[in-house]
């Protein structure tokens, strides 16, 4: 096992948090989110399997939970968690169940691209490395199926923390997420590799030289920019649903901050992201129709218009056009035919070959490695499990709210639900395992959360202010 000088800070300052309140404990854990390469633990012996800052400061996190709830259910207090917890359940216990059984139903039925560190197989292509191997089980199996268990406890330790403190402090936790990615992608867009060093300390492959185009792609806090751009996309567009629903000026600053960096990844899924978060908040925009969101709207067109003139302008006056369409060409249009785009399309084959191979069931958890959500999903799963996620997603993401209900929940839910939509559709197009991951099952948390106060807050009976008695009674009616 190999540690780092980052390692007892974090859980130092974890220590600290905990001893305070758990809420402070879970608070550390989601700022935790946008340093996806601090690695704490390393373990060799394993093919240097790393554990991120963030999944040990979770797991430690749930921990205590654990044992918080165990002792609130022995003084009789009520368990109270959302319908969204038996289908995150079961999700994860089949996944558990794939991971410990399956592998082993189908074990050297087929090839796979195999998601051990160490694998040995036939390489298929002479563009990328990947090699396919028999179908065996492994330590990634169980690494994988408890990353994905994790998530699902994260889940609903998010939702009583959340039910306990509101999604206000949920908020506010998202406020300093952004704004601790955007100061990491500040200091690697400066090339200050140095000072970043400490929190760069997983074995990923570190894409910190990537260009597109001769333009420097950003990656901040995470590895590669396929990473920090859908991460940026995700507090974009919460923050820029938020905006729709409140018209607050802080939320559309953080949004612009976020989209900032989205851009300066020049990742493909960031920008396909961008899209599906457009779409929802496009419908968001057609839902809020009302006198008072129209001036706003029409505000915010006319400074878009003005900006979109300029550009024009600086377009025209420069060879910015001729850098933005070799920009867009190697980003998106040339994307698929790269070494990147072959390898990824390789992966997503080989994850809808496992699923055919095993009638349905999925191969794994942790057995394969594929690429867009579909493909991992089916391939490790099976429709079993594609099942339990989409019904989980649906179920959290997807609905309206009552007519009357409270502006601050509602804001929050509709800066949830285009955040989900993001981060749905960068997993669509680059996940490779099948773990939610952290940052979905909060924002998960976080819109169950919101709906619910918006429902509470229509079903309240509005009370009517008791008469003053004595001479002020003559004042008070008027």
């Amino acid at each position: 096992m190999e540690a780092f000088a980052v390692t007892p800070v974090v859980f130092g300052l974890w220590l600290c948090c905990a001893l305070i309140s758990l809420s402070a404990a879970y608070s550390f854990t989601i700022l935790m989110l946008p340093f996806g390469m601090m690695a704490v633990l390393i373990l060799p012996k394993l093919g240097g399997l790393s554990f991120l800052a963030v999944n040990m400061t979770a797991a430690l996190t749930v921990g205590v939970m654990t044992i918080d709830l165990a002792a609130r259910l022995l003084r009789g207090e009520k368990l109270q968690t959302p319908a969204q917890t038996l289908m995150i359940g079961a999700y994860g216990a089949y996944s558990l169940l794939s991971a410990t059984l399956l592998v082993r139903l189908f074990e050297g039925d087929f090839a796979v691209f195999s998601l051990g560190r160490a694998a040995n197989g036939v390489k298929v292509s002479v563009h990328f490395n990947s090699v396919v191997s028999p179908l065996s089980s492994g330590n990634s199996n169980l690494s994988q199926a408890t990353y994905v268990l994790l998530s699902c406890a994260f889940f609903v330790a998010s939702c009583a923390i959340l039910r306990r403190r509101g999604v206000a402090f949920g908020d506010r936790l998202l406020r300093a997420v952004a704004l601790i990615n955007f100061a990491l992608g500040m200091l690697d867009m400066l090339r200050f590799d140095k000072l970043m060093e400490p929190i760069r300390t997983a074995t990923y492959a570190l894409a910190n030289e990537q260009t597109s185009a001769g333009m420097s792609r950003v990656i901040g806090g995470f590895p590669e920019p396929s990473a920090f751009g859908p991460f940026s996309v995700v507090l974009f567009a919460y923050f820029a649903g938020a905006f729709i629903g409140s018209g607050r000026g802080k939320d559309a600053l953080f949004a612009l901050l976020s989209l900032s960096m989205a851009i300066a990844s020049l990742a493909a899924s960031a920008f396909l992201a961008i899209a599906a978060a457009s779409v929802v908040l496009g419908w968001q925009v057609l839902a809020r129709a009302s006198d008072a969101f129209e001036r706003r709207a029409t505000l915010f067109m006319l400074i878009s218009v003005c900006a979109v003139v300029a550009l024009l302008c600086v377009v025209l006056m420069s060879p910015i056009a001729e850098l933005g369409e070799r920009v867009i060409n190697e980003v998106i249009f040339q994307k698929a035919d790269s070494t990147s785009g072959l390898e990824r399309g390789a992966w997503a084959a080989g994850g809808i070959t496992a699923f055919y191979e095993t009638y349905g069931l999925g191969a794994g958890v942790g057995s394969l490695r594929s690429n867009g959500l579909a493909s991992v999903v089916l391939g490790s799963v099976g429709i079993p499990g594609a099942l339990a996620l989409a019904a989980f997603f649906i179920a959290s993401f997807v609905g309206t709210l009552p007519q009357g209900s409270a502006g601050g929940p509602r804001r929050v839910y509709r800066g949830a639900q285009a955040a989900a939509s993001a981060q749905i559709a960068a997993l669509f197009v680059s996940g490779t395992v099948p773990d939610p991951g952290m940052l979905t099952m909060f924002l998960a948390a976080l819109a169950i959360t919101a709906k619910r106060e918006c429902l509470a807050s229509v079903a309240e009976p509005k009370r009517m202010p008791k008469p003053p008695i004595g001479p002020q009674a003559l004042a008070w009616r008027g």
